[in-house]
């Protein structure tokens, strides 16, 4: 009974409990205070000491829970205590950063080049890292999940899309809940079957990949079903433990930084990946359910509140891809292609949580096809033109033109700047094929394309000779006005020699 009774606080609860509980003893020992004998304001000067030494408010109160065990009181409801932690959070405001420990961008473009490529060729200490890195980043797990991963059936299933881990029944989480028991980590492909070359590249950074290779790289070696094993030394073959796993994490971090002649940020945690994978999938559009499916979060309100950063910047599977999907650029149509096939086969996947089958709304990663769809769709019937609107005015009445307002706001957009640009040079031409199909009217019958005949039209018709230029395939005019001189003088001869047909009611073409 008392074995079953202790089971109920966690092993890493009691660490942090026996060791609040030493210092107290020491904190009483040195002051003459009894250990045993509860007192209030013995309390609260412990708390004050704990305070003085750099301790901050959420280790204080995990003294005054450790205490409270000691000594079977409720001391966190005391109003003394509270005012006491008011007063903290007033003098010393708990800080977190709200910005990237580190460069997940950079990171992921080292990955994908020496000496993290090509993966059979690499160190095994460096594949080690690349692949707890990839784990980590692309489920948001915390390392004692990684840990407890298996590399035997059921527990590993790897699809053609996607590899899924389950946890063994004797892995307990942090939190042990119906919520948190039993969840698969779900790690997405991503460019299974490459064909472009920037499809290539990306696909160096496929968790799919890495995990294949990892297993048949380590297979020789294997002493444990453990996933992540150590790949040398006197204990190659065995598990790795927590910390070895986190430090894999944190030397490809500091490596990719090494790589691009970058000084690291200094600080950095494993249990990062956890913020900067969720907050670059927030970015992509991730949704919150895959967000606490995924990271084990029971509400989104915890990845707000101690998870979320500035990134400036099948469903479940589509979070770690969305994820991945930062080192992607987006500004051509090429990758909008490779990104839309990548998501192809998300609108088939079935419901997140597979609670009941009725039929779902779209998903994001479904809406986002479809509006990749649209958009090349447009694109490709379309000759797109930039277009900058100007206000009239600031109080968004109609008749009314504010010059000083639009002047600031050409000046601003630079469209000042680009008309002295586009005057400055010659901004219309045409190769001289397209000027004889265009002007072929002006032209001899029998004319080609050449350049002199060219040069005795625009001498003929008399335009100044220092606004146009012929280059070797090319005539150039400084000013559209001087297209506008030969588009009347075309006008003009067109009019002339047409004459109505007796026949029918269309238009001959001209005769000379």
């Amino acid at each position: 009974m008392i074995h079953t009774m202790i089971q109920a606080r966690k092993p890493s609860s009691s660490r942090i409990y026996y060791r609040t509980w030493k210092a107290y003893f020491r904190w009483c020992e040195s002051n003459h205070v009894p250990p045993m004998v509860f007192s209030l304001p013995s309390l609260l000067a412990f708390l004050q000491a704990g305070l003085d030494s750099g301790l901050a408010l959420g280790s204080l109160k995990g003294q005054v829970s450790a205490l409270s065990i000691l000594f079977q009181k409720t001391l966190a409801s005391r109003p003394q205590v509270k005012t006491f932690f008011q007063g903290v959070a007033h003098a010393v405001p708990p800080y977190r950063a709200s910005v990237e420990a580190w460069d997940l961008n950079l990171v992921l473009d080292v990955l994908r080049v020496s000496p993290f490529e090509p993966l059979r060729e690499s160190p095994l200490s460096v594949l080690s890292w690349k692949v707890a890195f990839l784990v980590a980043i692309t489920s948001i797990r915390r390392v004692s999940e990684l840990a407890a991963l298996s590399c035997r059936p059921p527990f590993l299933v790897i699809h053609q899309d996607k590899v899924v881990f389950r946890p063994p029944p004797s892995f307990l989480p942090k939190v042990v809940s119906t919520f948190h028991l039993n969840e698969d980590i779900v790690l997405p492909s991503f460019c299974p079957a490459p064909t472009h070359p920037l499809e290539r590249s990306l696909n160096k950074l496929d968790v799919v990949r890495a995990v294949r290779i990892y297993l048949d790289r380590t297979s020789s070696f294997r002493k444990t079903d453990s996933f992540f094993v150590i790949p040398d030394g006197t204990r190659r073959g065995q598990p790795a433990s927590k910390a070895t796993i986190a430090r894999w994490i944190r030397m490809a971090i500091l490596e990719a930084y090494w790589v691009k002649n970058r000084v690291p940020p200094p600080g950095i945690k494993a249990h990062s990946t956890r913020a900067v994978g969720a907050s670059w999938a927030v970015h992509h559009r991730a949704s919150a359910l895959q967000l606490c499916k995924a990271a084990t979060w029971s509400s989104i309100h915890t990845f707000a509140k101690f998870y979320k950063v500035h990134t400036y910047a099948s469903a479940d599977a589509s979070l770690g891809r969305r994820i991945l999907q930062a080192a992607v650029n987006l500004l051509d149509s090429q990758s909008l292609k490779i990104i839309m096939n990548m998501t192809l086969h998300d609108r088939t996947t079935k419901s997140l949580l597979h609670l009941h089958k009725k039929k779902k709304p779209p998903s994001i990663s479904a809406q986002f096809q479809a509006s990749l769809n649209k958009l090349l769709e447009t694109l490709g019937k379309a000759e797109p033109f930039f277009i900058r609107c100007i206000r009239s005015n600031s109080e968004k009445m109609e008749m009314t033109f504010d010059e000083a307002l639009v002047l600031q706001q050409l000046r601003y957009t630079g469209m000042l700047e680009t008309v002295r640009i586009r005057r400055s040079g010659y901004s219309a031409k045409y190769t001289y094929q397209e000027f004889k199909d265009q002007f072929q009217v002006l032209l001899p019958k029998s004319s080609t394309a050449l350049k002199e005949t060219i040069t005795s039209l625009l001498e003929e018709i008399s335009l100044d000779p220092h606004n146009y230029q012929l280059g070797k395939t090319k005539v150039f005019f400084f000013t559209f006005l001087h297209y506008l001189h030969i588009k009347i003088i075309y006008l003009k001869l067109l009019t002339r020699d047409i004459r109505l047909s007796q026949v029918g009611c269309g238009y001959m073409e001209p005769t000379w």
